[in-house]
C-alpha cells in the first residue's frame, strides 16, 4: 500500500511534456497546457531524468 498524495501528472504527461520543451515550446505553456504549476512541471520532468 503506497501512502502519500497521487503524482500530478502520469509518466505518459511528463515524456509528452518532454517533447514539447525539446521542441521548442515553453516550459511556462506546457505547463499551462497540463495543468499545473511551472514547479511541478520542473520537478516532474528532473524526476524522470533521473531514472
Amino acid at each position: 500500500m503506497k501512502l502519500g498524495r497521487k503524482p500530478a501528472l502520469s509518466p505518459e504527461q511528463v515524456a509528452h511534456a518532454r517533447k514539447l520543451i525539446e521542441a521548442g515550446d515553453s516550459p511556462q505553456a506546457v505547463a499551462r497546457l497540463l495543468g499545473v504549476a511551472r514547479s511541478t512541471l520542473y520537478k516532474s520532468v528532473a524526476e524522470i531524468a533521473e531514472t
